[in-house]
């Protein structure tokens, strides 16, 4: 009971101290940080934080004291950024006004300057073509990224059961106990994480720490959905054969949903693939979650 109090405390704050709408979410800091997911935002004020916009629009018509970042969005300037400004998948627009000191750079996006706008930084575009247009080379960097980030957790993962093999053990015996619970701690601290990682993401070591904990979180769901799939062919329990083939199964869903669904809209597919994508790491979180808390209680 305390920990699920614990749990609707932190529902309650993390509710409370955001902005909820139908169209996405935004979430503003005390120091001025400001993070939007699905939203397109408006900057008509002074602001001395970072901007963070995934999946949305920026239009920035008041002086940015910081840095901005874009995921899958465009960003218009019309005013003055003392920081870097990044788009990936997206569009950077400079009206005749804009003046922007740090560097300006584009990931498979274009960078569109009128006359009058003033870069004092570098200028850089990777893949410089429009979002529409790269989409096909989109999904092949995303199948590549894919199977790097599960080679990377095939590795990672075979040293550390190998190392701590009845810990994992162990956590396998009750992996597929209290499933429910595990999902929804994993998806609450999943978006915690996420958001604090865009936020500080100029900070190394945050955006690094975020990855590492993707990577662990990825072990754990792989190995429950192994034990799921030997269990239901017979085939034993071994926490070798079991993060193997959950690994396997988890990365060949992922390549799938990239490549095999372009008849059904390349949005579709991106949508897929990130909500399969949040579900997994969700899970392997909460389970990482569930196992501290045990073994605290214990």
């Amino acid at each position: 009971m305390k920990r699920l109090a614990i749990l609707l405390l932190l529902l309650v704050l993390f509710i409370t101290g955001s902005s909820v709408h139908a169209s996405g979410i935004s979430v503003s800091s005390n120091n001025g940080d400001t993070v939007a997911v699905m939203r397109n935002i408006k900057i008509n004020r002074t602001t001395t934080g970072n901007i963070v916009v995934v999946m949305g629009d920026l239009d920035i018509e008041g002086n940015v004291f910081g840095n901005v970042l874009a995921i899958m969005g465009n960003v218009k300037v019309d005013s003055r950024v003392t920081g870097q400004i990044v788009s990936v998948l997206g569009d950077v627009e400079l009206t005749e006004g804009a003046e922007v000191y740090g560097s300006v750079i584009s990931v498979i996006g274009a960078i569109k300057k009128a006359g009058g706008a003033r870069i004092i930084g570098e200028e850089m575009e990777i893949i410089g073509q429009s979002f529409n247009v790269k989409a096909d080379l989109f999904l092949f960097i995303g199948t590549v990224l894919t199977i790097v980030f599960s080679v990377f957790t095939l590795l990672i993962g075979l040293l550390l059961i190998t190392v701590s093999k009845e810990k994992y053990v162990r956590i396998s015996s009750n992996i597929e106990k209290r499933t429910g619970r595990k999902i929804l701690m994993g998806f609450l601290g999943f978006i915690g994480l996420s958001i604090l990682a865009l936020v500080l993401f100029i900070t190394l070591v945050v955006p690094v720490i975020y990855v590492i904990l993707l990577i662990i979180g990825g072990i754990f769901s792989s190995i429950y959905f192994g034990k799921v799939i030997l269990g239901t062919l017979n085939a034993g329990n071994n926490v070798y054969g079991g993060f193997i083939t959950g690994l396997t199964t988890i990365t060949l869903i992922k390549v799938l949903l990239i490549l095999f669904v372009p008849q059904s809209g390349f949005v579709l597919n991106v949508v897929l693939y990130f909500l399969f994508t949040a579900f997994i790491d969700s899970l392997g979180i909460g389970i990482m979650l569930d196992s501290w808390f045990s073994r605290r209680e214990s």
